[in-house]
C-alpha cells in the first residue's frame, strides 16, 4: 500500500469512528437528560433521602455511580430545569453532554441560556469553563427600557 492510501484508508476509518462516536455519546447526553428529569423528582419530592444520605446529589452519585461532580451537576440542573429550557432540551436531544450542561447551569443566568446554550454546544468544556465566568452578564432588560 502506498502512503498515500494508507492516508486515505485511515482518513475513511477516521469518518466511520467519529459517527459512531457522535452517535454514542448523543445516546449517553440523552440519558443524562432523562437523569435530570429523574433528579428533579428527587429534588421537589425529596424522595431517597434518609439515614447517611442527606442530599439529592449523594443520592444521585450512590444510585447511578457517577462522581459527585456529576451528581451535583444533575441536580443543579434539575433546580435550574425551569430556567434552563434550552439547555436542558438540547441535552435531552444528545446535542450537548453533562458537562457542558452543568457549566452552563453554574455560570449562565437565565435570560442568556438560549444564546449560551446554542454558542456552548460549540466549545469544548475548557472553552466554557474558561470563558463564562468571566463574562460581563449584563442584565436582562427592564420593562421601563
Amino acid at each position: 500500500m502506498f502512503p498515500s492510501e494508507e492516508l486515505q484508508a485511515r482518513a475513511a476509518r477516521t469518518v466511520v469512528v467519529e459517527a459512531r462516536i457522535a452517535e454514542l455519546q448523543g445516546i449517553v447526553n440523552a440519558a443524562h437528560g432523562a437523569l435530570v428529569e429523574v433528579a428533579a423528582e428527587i429534588v421537589d419530592d425529596k424522595l431517597g433521602l434518609g439515614s447517611g444520605v442527606h442530599t439529592p446529589a449523594l443520592y444521585l452519585a450512590w444510585k447511578t455511580g457517577v462522581t459527585s461532580a456529576h451528581a451535583n451537576d444533575l441536580v443543579r440542573l434539575a433546580k435550574r430545569r425551569h430556567e434552563l429550557p434550552t439547555c436542558i432540551r438540547m441535552l435531552s436531544e444528545g446535542t450537548i453532554s453533562l458537562d457542558q450542561a452543568g457549566v452552563i447551569a453554574r455560570h449562565v443566568p437565565a435570560h442568556y441560556e438560549r444564546e449560551a446554550t446554542e454558542v456552548g454546544r460549540l466549545m469544548t468544556v475548557r472553552q466554557l469553563r474558561a470563558a463564562l465566568p468571566r463574562f460581563g452578564w449584563e442584565p436582562p432588560p427592564s420593562d421601563d427600557d
